[in-house]
């Protein structure tokens, strides 16, 4: 138990697990098994009220010990850490969900994996701790004015429609509908949200997914993103809702607009090593629809790839399954390695000092041409096997630093030889995917980082977002040379920003921006010019934006 209860005391108390030694707690002679009441009078119930209340440089703490009350008093740095540590990084339980969404992920799982795997979180401090998304159908008026009290911003919210009756629906749950009015609670309030809609084909997308985002946007400037997620499904469906993948005909829009893409579907099972079998894994059947439905799509604008989501998230015969699957086919093979310190080192734990790169080279995982996303803890020995192999890193910067990930050993990686390409990740971790800012980052981020001016060079960031993706993706491009594929883009070298010109690499990696592309070119096909997309409805897509947010913006 967390809460301290009954035998004289406080109902509101958390227990001490530990003193470290030679902290203000232990020098004031505070014990494990002395509960926490409250601090300068304000009764301590979770992590939230303990990390906000005990930043005063005088605090007074009301404890009890074998049902006798006392109190300690502490003087101490704003910053200062008390040194008590307690059973749980939220020091009570956690606030599990109490809807059940026609889409939920949890729900799709197979029976008999771990017990953790089926607990649904819905805990607004996580939220702002670490992240995740809440629906608010847990939370009352209180909790919301403790969150604006505390400044507990941004908060994440899984809203998946603004219609109050359709949401009751998805959610299954009656308090959908009201919990929608806490949103403009938060931002009134200056409490930044973000959110997230995932999208069910016929369910709320169409005409119910325009009035959303309509409706959501009425929330800015205190709205900071709206995501929208494709709905996930399994093969583990049975008894539940009634729900369709997006069609091949509603994805060809992808073609139509003439880019290139590389697509892969990233595997992932939690069940028990020995019970792993391709043909009740829906991730496998995903690798064989995606292969047979769109690689080489458009005489190979479409490419698909083999992927194992990371090391943390499967096991050896999954990984096994993707190698083999991806040599058969002669694919290429994408892996999420070593983005957190925490994956990088329990993976080191669960097997025998092996960190991901090197585990998954036992699997044959690294035999093709492959991808390996992030490496930002990867080893010294972990690039000689990427170098050996030819495994190309995806650098990603801004991702890395929004998520407080850490910063990836580029200069090192390109002295040992790996293939260093550059990409933003995803819009949830990066906002403006904005490659030139990326390029620029990715050559100043490791000249501040080591102290180096020459880290990493305008030549070097150049080809990270050049002709090494390209070779990160397989494709004959990343050159304007005889025989490659004509991707390319032309800069507008007369702007402002990008005059003089001393050195043409320096000019685009610290200079231009993408307001300077005059052309972008796929595949030898003009599909933007002098601010034109000639391959996209521009009018659809500014008629949608101005309806939804410009009018909130110049009001």
């Amino acid at each position: 138990m967390i809460y301290a209860r009954g035998g004289g005391e406080s109902a509101m108390a958390v227990i001490i697990k530990g003193v470290e030694a030679g902290s203000l707690a232990a020098r004031k002679g505070i014990r494990p098994g002395d509960t926490l009441e409250a601090i300068n009078g304000e009764a301590i119930r979770d992590v939230l009220d303990y990390r906000f209340y005990m930043t005063d440089s005088r605090l007074e703490l009301s404890l009890r010990r074998d049902g006798a009350a006392f109190s300690v008093p502490v003087r101490k740095g704003e910053y200062d850490d008390l040194g008590l540590e307690f059973e749980t990084y939220l020091m009570d339980r956690q606030h599990t969900c109490r809807n059940k969404c026609i889409f939920c992920f949890v729900d799709q799982l197979p029976r008999g994996l771990r017990d953790s795997l089926y607990v649904k979180d819905d805990d607004s401090r996580m939220s702002f701790l670490f992240g995740s998304y809440v629906t608010l159908t847990n939370l009352t008026e209180e909790d919301i004015r403790r969150i604006i009290k505390m400044r507990l911003s941004p908060i994440n919210i899984s809203v998946h429609t603004t219609d109050p009756d359709l949401r009751v629906e998805m959610l299954k749950n009656p308090k959908a509908a009201e919990s929608l009015r806490y949103i403009p609670m938060l931002t009134q309030a200056g409490i930044r949200v973000n959110t997230q809609l995932v999208l069910c084909p016929g369910v709320n997308d169409g005409p119910a997914l325009e009035k959303s985002l309509w409706d959501l946007a009425e929330y800015w400037p205190g709205l900071g993103s709206i995501a929208l997620v494709p709905v996930g499904l399994t093969g583990h469906r049975e008894g539940l809702y009634p729900l369709r993948p997006y069609t091949k005909e509603e994805a060809r829009q992808v073609l139509d607009a003439g880019i290139s893409a590389n697509l892969c579907n990233g595997a992932v099972y939690f069940g028990a090593p020995e019970d792993f079998s391709p043909d009740k894994c829906g991730d496998c059947e995903n690798h064989i629809r995606l292969y047979e439905d769109w690689h080489n799509a458009g005489d190979g604008q479409i490419l698909a790839d083999a992927s194992i989501h990371a090391e943390y998230t499967s096991c050896a015969p999954v990984w096994e399954w993707v190698a083999d699957f991806a040599r058969k086919h002669g694919l290429g093979m994408h892996v999420h390695i070593s983005e957190t310190k925490k994956e990088h080192e329990e993976c080191k734990s669960r097997y025998h000092g092996l960190t991901p790169i090197q585990l998954l080279d036992q699997y044959g995982v690294w035999d093709g041409r492959a991808i390996a996303a992030h490496c930002v803890y990867t080893t010294p020995e972990d690039w000689a096997v990427m170098a050996r192999k030819g495994v190309s890193c995806v650098h990603n910067p801004y991702s890395n630093l929004k998520l407080g990930s850490g910063v990836a050993p580029i200069p090192d990686m390109l002295r040992a030889g790996v293939n260093v390409a550059r990409a933003t990740d995803g819009v949830s971790s990066h906002n403006s995917v904005d490659m030139f800012a990326d390029m620029k980052l990715a050559a100043i981020l490791h000249n501040g980082v080591g102290c180096d001016p020459m880290a990493v060079t305008a030549p070097q960031a150049l080809k990270m977002a050049t002709v090494n993706g390209a070779r990160a993706l397989g494709r004959s491009t990343g050159r304007i040379e005889a025989g490659r594929v004509a991707d390319l883009i032309l800069v507008d070298m007369d702007a402002p920003n990008l005059i003089p010109c001393h050195d043409e690499a320096e000019n685009l990696v610290f200079s231009a921006h993408g307001s300077n592309v005059a052309m972008n070119m796929a595949r030898g096909r003009v599909i933007y010019q002098n601010g034109a997309f000639l391959t996209l409805d521009l009018d659809k897509i500014k008629d949608e934006v101005s309806r939804y947010a410009l009018p909130l913006l110049f009001k």
